[in-house]
């Protein structure tokens, strides 16, 4: 569920901006083009007398849609965007370890088991024999340092935590660049409350360090396709890369891109050498687990 959410953040806050400001300037020419006979001068004529006469509902209906338009375009002032931002992030980390210590200490589930075994393992050079071939290790070899350092299952939990919480601050990153700062923090906000992010950010799992690398893929794209500077699609090919390591599931990064890029530059995308240069850069942080 934490994958299809940073999904559903990348299509809301670029696909959908995208595809529907094309729509709305293909609208705009379509009404000043038919605008030009008299009959639909008429019909546009008496539109505007008929918006003039509103009831009251639909008077607070447009109140409602002119606060939206508002926080969408950066126009709201709520105070200094950096003390509500610093606020959200205490109050994620707050609430995340107010659950770390009411439930934090509950039995471990078999593939939290495995993980910490396999951690384990690695730190202090102990046999693996049982562990699932397919398992990645890249966040096992993570925790080990800290078991290598005396720490214990409670220590592990704590980087859930680390990552949960890092997660929310590049939700608002990624508003902010796709909207505006506002917007930005009322992603943050969602996420900071959802109950499955809460519900893991305790569990020691693969699912929070994968969300936030696939968050920082998703950020660095957006960055890359905004101001097309080459150093953002190496950061956003490395973030990838670097999920689909964590956990395999992000795979599905690849195909989002490709499919976006589709969709927004059918005729050129494949032409773009920032995106083949992108690809080679995955496929060579992939040669060490060869």
């Amino acid at each position: 569920s934490s994958f299809i959410w940073s999904a559903y953040i990348f299509f809301e806050c670029l696909v959908t901006e995208n595809l529907f400001k094309r729509g709305k300037i293909a609208k705009t020419a379509m009404n000043e083009k038919q605008g030009d006979s008299d009959s639909q001068k008429g019909i546009l004529e008496e539109s505007r007398l008929e918006s003039q006469i509103s009831d009251p509902k639909e008077t607070e209906n447009k109140k409602a849609t002119t606060f939206l338009d508002k926080i969408m375009n950066g126009e709201l002032e709520i105070g200094s965007s950096k003390a509500l931002l610093i606020g959200l992030i205490l109050f994620a980390l707050g609430l995340r370890l107010y659950f770390y210590f009411q439930y934090g200490g509950q039995a471990f589930w078999y593939d939290e088991a495995d993980y910490f075994l396999r951690a384990k393992a690695i730190a202090f050079n102990l046999d693996w024999a049982g562990f699932a071939a397919r398992k990645p290790v890249i966040l096992p070899f993570f925790w080990s340092i800290f078991l290598w350092l005396g720490g214990n299952e409670m220590t592990l939990k704590l980087t859930e935590i680390f990552f949960s919480t890092c997660v929310v601050y590049v939700v608002y990153l990624l508003g902010k660049e796709a909207y505006n700062k506002y917007v930005g923090l009322m992603m943050g906000l969602f996420f900071a409350v959802y109950s499955l992010a809460l519900f893991f950010s305790i569990r020691l799992l693969l699912g929070q360090g994968a969300l936030l690398a696939t968050v920082f893929a998703v950020y660095f794209f957006i960055k890359w396709y905004k101001k097309r500077d080459f150093k953002y699609m190496i950061f956003a090919a490395i973030a990838t890369s670097l999920a689909i390591q964590i956990f395999f599931i992000p795979l599905y990064l690849v195909y989002m891109f490709v499919l976006f890029l589709m969709f927004t530059r059918p005729h050129t995308f494949y032409k773009d050498k920032h995106l083949w240069i992108a690809v080679l850069t995955v496929f060579l942080t992939f040669v060490p687990l060869m």
